[in-house]
């Protein structure tokens, strides 16, 4: 019986240690410095971030006449920083920046109106201060023209 027992033991260091490589190697994938989305669509999905720059989420919601573009930032961290919203549509860029405290939300709404989309690029950037760490997201909207 003794000896049945040491085997479940060994058996569970075993899954023990596999468990903790693969959440060590999960930990090193999502410290990538760089994240990239890219939507073709009519109304985008939501889209999810890796968490170099922070917990975030973009959602891009069709209501009527315009786009609403919904940028959400969350801060896990133990530390502030400044972090940077670059949005490009159709090639005119709007920059804003907002300080993301320890533990904190962030949400960020920008609206495009149909009528004065020409291409539909849209391109959102956010960056953490004193990294490297971006996240990118690329999206084509449909425009509506007005005759």
């Amino acid at each position: 019986m003794n000896n049945k027992h040491n085997v479940v033991f060994g058996l569970s260091l075993v899954m023990f240690a596999a468990l903790l490589v693969a959440t060590v190697l999960h930990r090193a994938a999502d410290d990538s410095t760089t994240s990239r989305g890219s939507v073709e669509s009519g109304v985008a999905p939501a889209v999810v971030a890796a968490a170099s720059v922070a917990t975030q989420r973009v959602d891009v919601m069709e209501a009527g006449e315009q786009w609403i573009l919904s940028v959400r930032l969350a801060n896990p961290d133990e530390d502030n920083y400044l972090c940077s919203i670059e949005i490009s549509v159709d090639g005119k860029v709007i920059r804003d920046e907002a300080i993301l405290e320890r533990g904190s939300a962030y949400s960020y709404v920008h609206h495009i109106y149909k009528d004065q989309i020409e291409t539909g690029d849209v391109k959102v950037n956010i960056t953490k201060s004193n990294t490297e760490a971006t996240a990118e997201f690329n999206y084509k909207l449909k425009p509506t023209r007005i005759s």
